[in-house]
C-alpha cells in the first residue's frame, strides 16, 4: 500500500520486529478476559502486531485483525502460527471506515484515533457487545496534531449512553511500571441496545 501511513508503520514495524512480537495483552484486555464471551468475533483495529488479539484467540475467540501495515500484520500472522491461534488478518486503511452492522461481540482499539470510527463502533457491535478503548489525550502544555489525540473527557462523551465498566484519564505507565509523561484515556464499556 502506498499510503504514508502504511509506508511509515510498515518501516517501523520492520525495524522493530522483536519489539512488537514480545508485546504483551494491554492490561484492560486482561482485566475483563474472564468476563468476556467464550466464543464470539472480536474486531482488533489498528492492531498490528495484536497482541490483545491473540491473547484474546488464545481464549477462543475469533479475532480479526485490521492494520494499514502489511509489515505489521505479517508480525501478528507469524505469532499466531508460533502459538498456533487462528487469526483473520485484514489490510484496511480505517481513517474513513465502514463496518457491518451488529456483527462484533469485542471491538479493540489502542493507540489509535479515528474520530469517523467512534460512530461505526456504535452500528457494528452487537448489543452487550464489549468495547475496549485507549488512546493519547491531548495536554494543553504540549503542542500536538489534534487528530491523533482525544480531548479530555471526549471518549466518556462518545460512548456515555453505554454501560461504562471502567473509565480513567490517567497517565500511562513506562515499562518499569513508574508513570509516563503522556495521558491516556481508558474505556471499557458494554453496548446496551
Amino acid at each position: 500500500m502506498s499510503h504514508p501511513d502504511a509506508q511509515f508503520w510498515n518501516a517501523r514495524y520492520l525495524s522493530e520486529q522483536e519489539h512488537h512480537l514480545r508485546r504483551q495483552p494491554y492490561s484492560l484486555v486482561r482485566t475483563y478476559a474472564d468476563q468476556l464471551p467464550s466464543g464470539g468475533l472480536v474486531l482488533d483495529v489498528a492492531a498490528g502486531a495484536a497482541p490483545a488479539g491473540l491473547f484474546l484467540a488464545g481464549h477462543g475467540l475469533h479475532v480479526i485483525v485490521v492494520d494499514i501495515s502489511e509489515a505489521g500484520l505479517r508480525l501478528a500472522q507469524k505469532r499466531a502460527r508460533e502459538l498456533s491461534l487462528p487469526l483473520s488478518l485484514v489490510v484496511m486503511d480505517t481513517s474513513d471506515p465502514w463496518l457491518p452492522p451488529s456483527k462484533f461481540d469485542v471491538i479493540l482499539n489502542f493507540y489509535y484515533l479515528s474520530r469517523p470510527l467512534f460512530e461505526c463502533y456504535r452500528q457494528a457491535l452487537k448489543p452487550g457487545g464489549w468495547l475496549f478503548f485507549e488512546t493519547f489525550v491531548q495536554e494543553t502544555h504540549r503542542r500536538s496534531n489534534p487528530s491523533h489525540y482525544l480531548e479530555s473527557g471526549e471518549l466518556h462523551s462518545a460512548f456515555q449512553d453505554w454501560e461504562i465498566l471502567h473509565w480513567a484519564e490517567t497517565w500511562k505507565k513506562q515499562r518499569d511500571g513508574t508513570p509516563s509523561s503522556k495521558k491516556v484515556a481508558q474505556l471499557v464499556a458494554r453496548k446496551t441496545s
